[in-house]
Parts: C-alpha cells; sequence; structure tokens
C-alpha cells in the first residue's frame, strides 16, 4: 500500500496512493490521496457526530447495516463503488464535491467556510434552503444582516441553553495550519 499521510479526528488514516505515469512522463511516478480512506474518515466524523449507530446512519444514508459496516471497518479496509458515493451524497443532500471537502487533505486553509456551509445545508429540505437563502439576500439588500444575525443568534443560543445544549461541543473546530 502506500504510506500513511494524515489522520482526521476521529477517522483512519489516508493512505498516499503511488500510480505509474503515463508513458513519456519523467517523473516516472504519481501520487495521490485514497480516496476510500478519505470517504470512511468522512462518515465516521459525520456518524459521530450526530451520535448514529452504524445502523442508524446506513438507514440515513439508505445502504445496508453490512455493507456501512464493512466500508467503516478500519480492520480490513475495502473499497467502494460509484453506487455507495452516490447514495451517501443524496443521504447527506450534498454534493460529491461538499462531501470529500469535508476532509481535511481537501480543504484549503480558507474552505473551512465552505464546509460549514455544507453542514448547515445538509441540515435544510430544499425549501429550508431557498428560504434561508431568500432571507440572507433580502436582508443584505435591506442593509440589516448583522440585526438578523443577531436576533437570530438571540434566539437559538437561548433556545440552546433551555436544552442545556453545548454549542462550543457541536461546532466544526478550525484546523490547525501548523
Amino acid at each position: 500500500m502506500g504510506k500513511l499521510m494524515t489522520k482526521t479526528k476521529h477517522g483512519p488514516p489516508v493512505r498516499t496512493l503511488v500510480v505509474p505515469a503515463a508513458k513519456g512522463d519523467s517523473g516516472g511516478r504519481r501520487t495521490g490521496f485514497n480516496l476510500d480512506d478519505v470517504l470512511r474518515g468522512v462518515l465516521i466524523e459525520w456518524k459521530e457526530a450526530r451520535g448514529y449507530s452504524t445502523n442508524q446512519a446506513a438507514h440515513e444514508l439508505g445502504l445496508r447495516q453490512q455493507t456501512l459496516s464493512s466500508f467503516l471497518s478500519e480492520d480490513e479496509p475495502r473499497g467502494c463503488r460509484l453506487e455507495f458515493v452516490s447514495k451517501v451524497c443524496a443521504g447527506m443532500g450534498i454534493t460529491p464535491i461538499e462531501l470529500f471537502s469535508r476532509h481535511e487533505v481537501f480543504q484549503e486553509p480558507d474552505s473551512q467556510d465552505a464546509s460549514v456551509m455544507s453542514h448547515f445545508r445538509e441540515g435544510l429540505s430544499e425549501d429550508g434552503w431557498r428560504k434561508a437563502v431568500e432571507v440572507v439576500f433580502a436582508a443584505h439588500a435591506l442593509g440589516i444582516t448583522e440585526v438578523v444575525v443577531e436576533q437570530s443568534h438571540s434566539l437559538v443560543m437561548a433556545l440552546a441553553e433551555s436544552q442545556r445544549l453545548k454549542v462550543d461541543e457541536v461546532m466544526p473546530r478550525k484546523k490547525s495550519t501548523g
């Protein structure tokens, strides 16, 4: 296999794949990330962030429990088919780009904003997403974006406090740049 490259907070290390370069390429070899490892790390973090069992996660993603369990196994890592990736994207309500960009190996220093937006969008229906976008653009056009954000923040934080939700525990952690 390849050497270990990086590790997500909760997922397995991502192996580097080495492939022979095209004929005539002076480099001789090319490297890239093992996308199965990347997807495995994303799914493990997604499942743990929601407190899902493997069975609950599989149901949410439209997969058989055995299929997801086998894919997530670090003891015998295995690959997946594009149909698996398609079901994961559909189940999470995101695109393949959003899916893979959740992993730190594909995040640029400023891409955390895109990851946060992906998580936000994932929790909304199509109608809810449309309404959220309308609110943002209308508030901006009216010059009241800060007011809308402040009022929404106050309302949600009061509700979180009443439900004893520790907001800092559900917020994504900023990646270190060192």
